[in-house]
C-alpha cells in the first residue's frame, strides 16, 4: 500500500529552485572554464611565436657585438698607425 503526501511538491520546490539556479552556475562556470582554456593556448601560442622571434634578435644581436668589437679593434691598429706616421 502507498501512501500520497500531497506536501511533498510544494516542500522540495524550493530545492529544485535552488538546484536549478545551482546547475546554471555551473554551466556558467564550464563556459568560463572553457574560454580561459581557449585564452590559455592563445597566450601559450604568441608566447611560442615571442620565443621564436626573441632568439633570431638574440642572433642578430650577438653578430653586432661581433661586429662592433671587430671594428673598434681595427679603428684601434689604424689609430696606432696614424699615430705611429705623425
Amino acid at each position: 500500500m502507498t501512501t500520497e503526501y500531497p506536501y511533498t511538491t510544494a516542500v522540495l520546490s524550493p530545492f529544485r529552485r535552488r538546484m536549478s539556479r545551482i546547475a546554471s552556475a555551473l554551466t556558467l562556470h564550464r563556459q568560463s572554464i572553457q574560454q580561459l582554456k581557449v585564452a590559455q593556448t592563445r597566450l601559450e601560442d604568441r608566447l611560442t611565436v615571442l620565443d621564436e622571434q626573441n632568439r633570431n634578435l638574440r642572433k642578430h644581436i650577438t653578430r653586432a657585438d661581433r661586429e662592433i668589437r671587430d671594428l673598434r679593434i681595427a679603428l684601434g691598429i689604424l689609430s696606432s698607425l696614424g699615430s705611429s706616421n705623425s
